[in-house]
């Protein structure tokens, strides 16, 4: 039954990280994929540019002021996140350690939406960058993650290998 508890606490754990990352992946570069751009829309980005803040004072704003959302969403998700320490099995450790990269997360990500932003002139397009970016950023992490475990499962003769033991004949 302990057994039974632990797993059921870090199936929800892996569940609940899982879902907080989703939403991280598409809230963050999608709320900052016009910081830039739509000063440039609204013919504000010279007058901010010539106040008294340095460039990356603007940029480092722009930035946590858009993913101030995201970062509510995962403070929000702190209580949801305790249940797994009734079931056990998760370690406080592993809870912060998501954590941190949920919001290296959401940082990378917003940063890559800010860079869309500062290089397309319309927002539209920025936004569509960001997300097709994105996109094609996290599918194709998938698909190498994959194809790199099917590679590592052979040897240099073609055998199947699991865990450095070799499964095939000589």
């Amino acid at each position: 039954s302990a057994f039974a508890s632990a797993a059921i606490g870090q199936g929800v754990f892996a569940a609940l990280l899982m879902l907080m990352t989703l939403q991280v992946v598409f809230l963050a570069p999608s709320s900052t994929a016009g910081a830039i751009s739509l000063e440039r829309e609204k013919q504000t980005l010279e007058l901010l540019v010539t106040t008294p803040i340095s460039s990356i004072a603007i940029v480092i704003g722009k930035l946590l002021s858009a993913l101030v959302y995201v970062f509510l969403l995962i403070a929000a998700s702190i209580p949801l996140m305790a249940v797994v320490f009734v079931y056990g099995g998760v370690a406080p450790e592993d809870v912060v350690r998501g954590y941190i990269v949920l919001v290296a997360t959401a940082l990378g990500l917003g940063s890559f939406g800010l860079m869309c932003s500062s290089l397309v002139k319309r927002t539209t397009a920025a936004t569509a960058i960001t997300i097709f970016g994105v996109l094609g950023l996290t599918i194709g992490t998938i698909f190498i993650l994959i194809f790199w475990a099917a590679m590592g499962t052979f040897d240099n003769n073609g055998n199947r290998t699991m865990s450095g033991y070799q499964t095939g004949t000589d």
